[in-house]
């Protein structure tokens, strides 16, 4: 486990489900014993779609009315640098989809696994090792706008924090961080 890569999450704040900004829902689902943790796919289907038009539209533009573009090759190219800048955000995020990234609590064996695909767990954290789990508030900033997005921590007995999820959404949140505690030994918080 000291791969830097197993470590990903831990002491940041960029959660492993949902995203910091506008629009990120949170959905849990009870199954066979696991708690799933993850975003619900009309959010990211929406994202998705916002994204994919950033990079369309401009392509399409270049690419079937070149000759009505008034700035010439700065036009161009700015058009051409809005969708390249785009592109890797797009393919983020229609990955997280395909893939299933999700945060699981697995009751039997008392584990949150985080799982970026498939079953490949990425870090896995035993309700033994919690030593707490708090709301955390945070400012996101968009436009001159202050955003307020509400992230659930677990900390762990050697001083790791990990962002399971983040939302706008402080109901979606507040819901996440209730079920977590009501599953969660009395005696680790």
């Amino acid at each position: 486990m000291n791969d830097p890569r197993s470590i990903l999450h831990a002491n940041t704040f960029e959660p492993f489900v949902g995203h910091q900004g506008i629009g990120a829902q949170l959905e849990i689902i009870l199954k066979d014993n696991v708690l799933i943790l993850r975003e619900k796919t009309q959010s990211q289907l929406i994202l998705i779609a916002s994204l994919g038009l950033l990079v369309i539209v401009p392509v399409w533009v270049l690419l079937y009315h070149s000759g009505e573009i008034h700035g010439g090759i700065v036009g161009k190219s700015i058009l051409a640098g809005t969708a390249l800048l785009i592109f890797p955000f797009l393919l983020k995020y229609l990955r997280r989809l395909l893939d299933g990234r999700r945060v699981e609590i697995r009751l039997q064996i008392l584990d949150v696994c985080f799982i970026p695909r498939g079953q490949t767990v990425e870090q896995r954290l035993q309700f033994s090792q919690i030593k707490d789990v708090f709301i955390k508030e945070t400012d996101y900033r968009d436009q001159g706008l202050i955003i307020k997005n509400y992230t659930v921590m677990a900390g762990d007995i050697s001083g790791n924090q990990y962002a399971l999820c983040t939302s706008d959404r402080k109901q979606d949140v507040a819901l996440v961080y209730e079920k977590i505690i009501a599953l969660l030994p009395k005696r680790s918080l």
